[in-house]
């Protein structure tokens, strides 16, 4: 398998890229992952620099829980490249489930956009009413994830594209069965 390694975030409240090359790893964000698509491969090709896309061996994303047009956006990506060379690795994790690597004590979270909270409990997602959240668990947040960090008292603050760059070896490698490699919202259908 190639060396370079892609990792993108675009299911949280940034869209973020990492470029894995051995032992260097280089960061960037781009913003809201609903309004980047235009600027995607402009990203792309500021981590790669002088390297090219046909080096790149293994894609990990977000399956979500997140924005569904970021999780398209972030599977949308691989899978063309896979379509075009199929010897390229599909990676992909639950972004809660990413989050709860960090703390076994914390509840993984994410916030939607009516105030509502996706959580990560007994390994499974299920979403927490606006009015029923209990303020006092202590959670795991995204960093940018303002609307939950302003309900909440007692949270632990991650960068999940750093987190999928540590927790790569945990992502489920889908190069045998391309089907499952479906986001959250696309099971429930």
């Amino acid at each position: 398998m190639k060396d370079l390694s892609l990792f993108l975030d675009t299911a949280t409240y940034s869209f973020s890229l990492a470029l894995k090359n051995k032992n260097v790893t280089t960061y960037l964000s781009l913003g809201d992952p609903k309004k980047v698509l235009e600027r995607t491969d402009l990203g792309i090709k500021l981590l790669l620099d002088d390297l090219k896309m046909s080096d790149i061996g293994a894609y990990y994303t977000l399956l979500g829980p997140g924005s569904n047009t970021g999780i398209r956006l972030g599977l949308t990506i691989p899978r063309t490249i896979y379509a075009l060379d199929n010897n390229i690795h599909l990676y992909g994790i639950n972004t809660l489930e990413l989050f709860s690597f960090v703390d076994d004590e914390a509840i993984p979270a994410l916030s939607d956009r009516g105030g509502n909270l996706y959580i990560y409990k007994d390994k499974k997602v299920s979403i927490v009413k606006k009015d029923a959240i209990d303020i006092n668990q202590k959670y795991i947040l995204d960093q940018k994830d303002e609307k939950a960090k302003s309900k909440l008292k007692d949270y632990i603050l991650i960068d999940p594209v750093s987190l999928m760059v540590k927790y790569r070896d945990r992502f489920i490698d889908f190069l045998t069965k391309e089907s499952d490699y479906l986001p959250i919202y696309a099971l429930k259908i």
